[in-house]
């Protein structure tokens, strides 16, 4: 998922016009949409068909959905959706539509460091990321991707991931590398980790898959991945609660379930609050202090 806040006063019944409008021109091109409004909130279900043709002839056509759902928080709306390209685009044009028709413009607010181009700030986000859920303590951290600009990127991921063996060998100092994906556990506080940093401080952190623990109530682990889409702009910010491992008479059970609606909305407002606030932070320390 990823969030959008909309900071400018807009009621629910112009956000219900706006999408009622949309759903009609994405019917034409052959959509199924299907709204859902309970008090002030409301979303949309969206059905839709893309040709890949890197398929074969029969698998070229996929069927995909995506939800955008608008929920009001504190006065304000947050807009949460699937992150792809098509649900992006049927977002903005719900934007867009309740601009026009309310002769108004949206503030919106999105979680970016594309103006935070120091390397070590775009890896301290994901840190305090790491350590920032409000009333859940960092359980352990599985996987981190780390990345760096290169002169000339290629078009193909030339992502790489390395055992114990590989860090310290002469291919991480090969300048063409731009992403290495570790896995393991603690393997953000790995000597792998440092090492890669040591022979090149322009990598930065882009991804991580943690987990955290609730401090109060029943104990369960929750399994989080958080990511930029745009790994050299660090834009696109998106999440995801994979999983739940349940505590049971005191012990966190080894097998994951999916999580409960509710698990997802409670973790979703946590995971956008601490992103916001880390965001911020980083912000304040990249931004030289006016003379």
């Amino acid at each position: 998922m990823t969030a959008v806040e909309i900071t400018t006063p807009i009621d629910v019944n112009q956000i219900e016009t706006a999408i009622s409008a949309i759903k009609v021109e994405l019917e034409k091109e052959g959509d199924v949409v299907l709204i859902t409004r309970d008090g002030d909130d409301i979303a949309l279900v969206v059905q839709y068909s893309e040709v890949d043709y890197a398929k074969t002839e029969f698998k070229q056509v996929q069927h995909k959905d995506g939800v955008i759902q608008f929920k009001k928080e504190d006065g304000a709306y947050v807009v949460r959706n699937s992150q792809n390209e098509y649900i992006n685009k049927v977002r903005e044009a719900v934007f867009s539509s309740v601009e026009k028709r309310n002769s108004i413009k949206l503030d919106r607010r999105v979680v970016s460091l594309y103006d935070v181009v120091l390397p070590s700030l775009r890896s301290e986000f994901f840190y305090n990321l790491i350590h920032g859920i409000e009333g859940m303590g960092k359980y352990d951290v599985t996987e981190l991707y780390v990345y760096r600009n290169t002169p000339e990127e290629s078009d193909e991921d030339d992502e790489q991931e390395l055992s114990d063996d590989d860090i310290g060998n002469n291919e991480v100092q090969d300048s063409r590398i731009e992403r290495i994906a570790l896995r393991g556990k603690g393997v953000e506080q790995s000597q792998e980790l440092k090492d890669i940093i040591s022979k090149s401080a322009d990598f930065y952190t882009i991804r991580t898959v943690w987990k955290v623990r609730e401090a109060m109530g029943e104990g369960h682990v929750f399994e989080l991945d958080a990511h930029f889409a745009n790994a050299r702009d660090c834009t696109g910010f998106s999440y995801l609660v994979r999983g739940v491992y349940p505590c049971e008479d005191g012990m966190v059970s080894k097998k994951r379930r999916s999580p409960r609606p509710d698990e997802v909305e409670r973790l979703s407002s946590l995971i956008e609050k601490a992103s916001k606030k880390c965001a911020e932070d980083i912000w304040t320390k990249s931004t030289p202090p006016k003379t």
